[in-house]
């Protein structure tokens, strides 16, 4: 037998004798220092996020964005320092080194944060390295880093919050001059995450929510201070950012457009509420992506661990005798539940009630992988330092740490797989847009001009949903600045939702054809269109007719330029016994295109049943303009 077996064998009996060395193993974590813990993460970052994003190839935002235009962030979505980035410190070009460097400071700096306020200080390093392992690897941040105009602005919009709410707590029994000094501080910081992104501007609320956890550091007699002061700074800061964002438009003679963030209504608000519970699932079960079953199931059972480990040591709290009377015993356990239920079910959907739409974006919780690690902590930590018993309370905590190194390396490991496929993608993109552009050239009758793709293709086998699983090909996407960066040509292709004729998918040899001296590819197929059925006539600022057909909602224009087209949102809500069942809107950026003289605006929608339509226009300072309800039995052939 080997030497090396030898060694093996004797480690293993030792541990089968004596158990796991569990306070050897604890002492090694307190050992590492924080220069130590920062190297770490530094490498996991340069190995799975850094090599993933130099190699996964560009969505189809960056394609556009390659030709310096960029995307109107804050005109139309209120990200006026996400603009300012991209249009100024990055000079509309995406230089990823800088970006990577940058991000990962910003990341670093929001895991050091979490980490001190979560554990006590001799565990701050090797937590720091566990907070962002599980954090900056979750799927959900994977969504958000995959723009490339932005890899440095949403970790720069977290470390923003983070570090207002440190600088208010650390400021808190200081001198008035100072505190005032910090408030003015922490609320411009809060104002520039806010035009950074917004529900990105929540994320330093884990501060407050873990002081309040935290019965064994923090007095809650001391903290009142310290919540209104949050409160009044987030008003400030709101204020601050609104302002902000108006003179920055204003000195570059920009103005705002229709925001796509409507005001919900009561009735909005009551729909939210009731689909609440769905929601708060699909965030803890990774069911804003498209997850393979066991990271879904997986994602679940780390999310029970962490409730039990709340509940458990909830109940703890108020049976334990040891640590105080029953009224603060309960007074210990309702901080330490409420806190966590604020973390986890509360901060993270605060912002999906302030805009009308129900869709929620993965990248838009992106820090749910720091909140419910931040909150495993500081239960594990009240749990050692105000229950256990002296032999117990390392075992805890090596425990907990052994949970969190598990799932920060299946996070790793699904990061690595993600930023893997979208490379594929990439490819894929590339060599799909050669041999559109070769069959476009050499079509008869073609003169050079911008051509019109038809649909979008669909990259289910390498989908991870939301921006992670789309081709540059999608049907959404209006502008293919794909072929301008490629084959150095003035303009863009554009992307419109149906054919003037039937057509298959490309490559068939009739997919890519002339019709009225436009060139068009066909990227699925499309049945014929015209003469359009099931039309309503309108007779509103320009709109001829609303039409149902083919599973799309179709506005026909007496023409492309006039105000209505250009400027203004036009919704339509499908009701059916008093409910809204679905609802489709014509935003700005859904761009109208001409057939034969006409012009025409498309948007699908997936309602089946329905008993009326009800058809609002609405502009930016004028409101709803005008609101016609069409009964279903009006749209006939």
């Amino acid at each position: 037998m080997s030497h090396g077996n030898e060694t093996y064998l004797k480690f293993g009996s030792r541990i089968l004798r004596d158990g796991i060395p569990v306070s050897r193993i604890f002492d090694r974590v307190t050992q590492v220092r924080l220069s130590t813990g920062a190297l770490v993460s530094a490498g996991l970052f340069a190995l799975i996020t850094g090599s993933g994003l130099l190699n996964e190839g560009f969505n189809s935002d960056d394609w556009r964005h390659f030709g310096g235009i960029p995307s109107n962030w804050a005109e139309v979505e209120g990200r006026w320092v996400m603009d300012f980035i991209f249009r100024y410190i990055l000079a509309q070009r995406f230089l990823l080194p800088i970006q990577l460097t940058l991000a990962f400071a910003c990341f670093l700096v929001s895991s050091i944060l979490i980490a001190k306020y979560s554990v006590p200080g001799k565990l701050v390093p090797v937590t720091t390295v566990l907070v962002f392992a599980v954090g900056v690897n979750h799927p959900y941040m994977c969504d958000a880093l995959n723009f490339h105009s932005h890899i440095f602005a949403y970790p720069f919009a977290l470390a923003c919050s983070i570090f207002a709410f440190h600088l208010l707590h650390t400021t808190i029994d200081r001198t008035y001059s100072i505190r005032l000094i910090a408030v003015i501080a922490s609320a411009q910081l809060l104002a520039t995450s806010l035009g950074t992104y917004q529900s990105f501007a929540l994320f330093g609320l884990i501060i407050p929510v873990l002081v309040f956890m935290r019965v064994d550091r923090f007095e809650l007699k001391r903290q009142y201070k310290f919540v209104l002061t949050c409160f009044a700074t987030g008003v400030i800061a709101i204020l601050l950012y609104q302002f902000e964002s108006d003179l920055y438009l204003r000195i570059q003679n920009r103005s705002f457009g229709e925001s796509r963030f409507q005001i919900p209504a009561l009735s909005d608000l009551l729909e939210k509420l009731l689909a609440l519970l769905n929601l708060l699932k699909d965030i803890y079960s990774g069911g804003l992506l498209i997850l393979p079953e066991a990271l879904s199931w997986f994602s679940k059972a780390f999310s029970y661990i962490v409730l039990f480990s709340v509940l458990l040591t909830a109940i703890l709290l108020i049976t334990s005798r040891r640590i105080g009377n029953l009224l603060y015993r309960g007074a210990s356990a309702i901080r330490l539940a409420t806190g966590a239920g604020a973390a986890l079910s509360v901060v993270p959907i605060l912002f999906w009630f302030m805009y009308r739409e129900a869709w929620v974006p993965a990248r838009a919780v992106g820090y749910i992988g720091f909140f419910i690690t931040a909150v495993f902590l500081a239960v594990l930590t009240v749990l050692n330092r105000k229950l256990l018993k002296e032999e117990l309370k390392n075992a805890v905590f090596v425990s907990g740490f052994s949970i969190l190194f598990v799932v920060g390396v299946v996070n790793a490991m699904t990061s690595s797989m993600i930023w893997h496929d979208r490379s594929r993608i990439g490819s894929l993109d590339s060599n799909m847009a050669g041999a559109i552009f070769e069959r476009v050239v050499n079509l008869e009758g073609y003169d050079g001009k911008p051509f019109r793709l038809v649909g979008g293709l669909e990259t289910d086998k390498f989908s991870w949903g939301s921006s992670l699983g789309l081709s540059v090909f999608h049907a959404d996407n209006p502008q293919h600045g794909i072929f301008k960066e490629l084959y150095n040509l003035p303009w863009r292709a554009e992307t419109v939702p149906f054919s003037p004729k039937s057509c298959p998918a490309f490559p068939a040899n009739n997919a890519v054809f002339m019709y009225a001296g436009e060139a068009y590819v066909c990227l699925n197929e499309f049945p014929e269109v015209f003469p359009l059925a099931s039309c309503v006539p309108m007779d509103r600022d320009g709109i001829e007719r609303l039409c149902l057909h083919r599973g799309l909602a179709i506005q026909q224009y007496s023409e492309c330029e006039s105000d209505l087209v250009q400027n203004a949102v036009l919704r339509m809500k499908f009701v059916d016994k008093g409910k809204t069942v679905g609802e489709t809107s014509f935003h700005r950026e859904v761009s109208g295109f001409s057939i034969d003289g006409k012009c025409y605006k498309a948007m699908p929608y997936d309602v089946r049943t329905f008993e009326a339509v009800e058809v609002s226009a609405e502009e930016r300072k004028r409101g709803t303009v005008w609101t016609k309800v069409v009964s279903a039995s009006q749209f006939s052939d």
